[in-house]
């Protein structure tokens, strides 16, 4: 329930374009690959369906610390409605 309400506000700080999206995506998807690992600690995920259910955060985790498309996009470009950046 916890993973969901915070995927909620990321995409609400998404949307608004907000550089603290950046930083809450990295925190959500190292959240969920830590929820996955402590899952599978506790002998509820198998080696493969851990593999295969933290793949996608962690590609995205990666991608959100090295594309410049991301920084662009949520740093250097956006402009509130009253002017400022």
């Amino acid at each position: 329930m916890l993973l969901i309400i915070y995927a909620v506000v990321l995409y609400i700080l998404m949307f608004q374009k907000r550089k603290t999206a950046i930083a809450h995506n990295i925190a959500f998807n190292a959240l969920s690959v830590l929820f996955l690992v402590a899952w599978h600690f506790l002998g509820e995920k198998s080696n493969v369906g851990t593999f295969v259910d933290a793949l996608p955060n962690l590609v995205s985790l990666w991608y959100f610390l090295v594309s410049k498309r991301v920084r662009n996009t949520f740093t250097i470009g956006y402009r509130h409605s009253d002017g400022r950046h």
